[in-house]
């Protein structure tokens, strides 16, 4: 097994100039008890900013994992747990690293068995963070941590980051109370947000029926804002730039690119490539421009 690369242990700092959400870290506080706090929206609407922003608050112990698409193997991910739990003060994970050490990789099950075994006998009120849960797609791990979800000791929460609902049981879990959920109509920044933003932090001096307009726009996503932010720097006609300003902008067109349309698998950039001239979409007219009789499970 390759060295594990420690920086994908470290919880980020808080961004300098932040606007603050207390609407937000207050509802994740209130789910002190719940056994998943799962923060679900697509690429863009500062999910691990607040996330970042509601542990630095709190004096919980955390372990914070960044994931990507290697983390796919069982043992490199349950080998990230144990290790940065073993960074917490006198914790130690007996029970996983035996199963780790063995000669043939153990079943994902049996390591999710270990590790709350190890869980349990600690005894410590602690938050597991797994950033950018979306990187998995190993339904073997996905099994185990919902088996981790059924049998989690008291005092330990896991925080799931992620741009797509996880095949996990979220509705048990819902119908349990025993989730906190903020999904994309939650993290859009309110007029207010807008407000400090564009005015307070970027110091354009919008007037309200500017910032309405971008709001507008942007629907509140706030990458689409910051990139407004950055295209009036230093503009002396920010109306019209306002005016023009739509889904279009080479700003907000190169971060769609690299955050969501290079992150796609080869066959779905070219189904969204080729059915990118259609006005709306739907299975028979997808078949036709592509010449693909699958594609109309694409168009879903």
């Amino acid at each position: 097994m390759s060295p594990l690369l420690k920086t994908k242990l470290f919880i980020p700092e808080p961004r300098a100039n932040l606007v603050r959400r207390q609407r937000l870290t207050a509802r994740l506080n209130s789910g002190a008890d719940c056994k998943l706090v799962l923060v679900s929206a697509p690429a863009g609407f500062g999910k691990t900013t607040l996330a970042v922003e509601w542990l630095h608050e709190i004096s919980t112990p955390k372990v914070w994992l960044s994931l990507d698409e290697s983390d796919n193997d069982a043992a490199i991910f349950f080998k990230y747990l144990a290790t940065g739990l073993k960074n917490k003060k006198n914790f130690q994970t007996p029970a996983l690293d035996e199963m780790l050490q063995a000669t043939q990789p153990a079943d994902p099950q049996y390591l999710a068995e270990a590790l709350l075994n190890d869980l349990a006998t600690q005894r410590k009120v602690l938050k597991i963070i797994l950033e950018d849960y979306h990187s998995i797609s190993n339904l073997r791990i996905h099994k185990a941590l919902d088996f981790i979800l059924v049998h989690l000791p008291p005092g330990i929460q896991i925080v799931l980051i992620t741009r797509i609902d996880p095949p996990l049981s979220i509705s048990r879990l819902r119908a349990r109370r025993e989730l906190i959920e903020l999904r994309e109509r939650d993290l859009c920044f309110t007029t207010e947000e807008t407000t400090c933003y564009l005015n307070e932090i970027s110091g354009l001096c919008l007037s309200e029926q500017e910032i309405g307009v971008l709001q507008d726009r942007t629907e509140g996503w706030i990458v689409g804002l910051q990139m407004a932010a950055l295209s009036m720097a230093g503009r002396k006609d920010l109306s019209g730039f306002i005016r023009a300003f739509s889904g279009s902008h080479r700003f907000v067109l190169d971060y769609l690119v690299e955050e969501v349309l290079q992150r796609q698998p080869a066959g779905v950039q070219d189904f969204l490539l080729r059915t990118a001239i259609l006005d709306r979409l739907c299975g028979r007219l997808c078949d036709a421009v592509t010449q693909d009789a699958s594609a109309a499970g694409q168009s879903t």
